[in-house]
């Protein structure tokens, strides 16, 4: 649990917060079931979804190279969202636009010509520093291993 992802470990606390809450509502909703069975289905598919991530299970189950995509004369990625192996919008970056890559723990920024491409994937900076480097190898992209900000 140490090197997991800080917006893991918060999912995870902020659905054990609401526990207290959620208990005090399914008893103030007791008399209507279906909004009981709601509620409870809410909260365990978060609480689900928190415990999840930050099992070794889920990190082996999203490697980086499931969210960069070397293509012809292009990476197409996209990053971790919402709950379990959830997903955002694939992107496609030229590999001529990109100027430099930056690679933090658990992110990799792609500096592009027109912008910055931010990805939340799962991994050490050093895993994704080399699996960057072995990606863009034949490139003039340089790729530079970060620490936390």
């Amino acid at each position: 649990m140490k090197n997991s992802r800080s917006i893991d470990k918060t999912l995870l606390k902020v659905s054990l917060g609401a526990m207290p809450l959620v208990i005090a509502l399914v008893w103030a909703l007791s008399s209507w079931p279906l909004l009981v069975v709601t509620v409870l289905s809410v909260y365990a598919l978060a609480l689900g979804s928190g415990v999840y991530r930050l099992s070794e299970y889920f990190v082996r189950r999203n490697p980086v190279d499931n969210f960069v995509i070397r293509e012809q004369g292009q990476l197409r990625v996209c990053s971790l969202a919402g709950f379990f192996d959830l997903r955002g919008e694939w992107q496609s970056v030229a590999l001529g636009d990109i100027k430099n890559v930056e690679v933090y723990e658990h992110s990799i920024v792609i500096h592009t010509q027109q912008d910055c491409i931010t990805l939340s994937v799962v991994g050490s900076a050093q895993g994704l520093f080399e699996y960057m480097c072995s990606v863009l190898k034949d490139t003039s992209v340089i790729v530079t291993l970060k620490e936390a900000e």
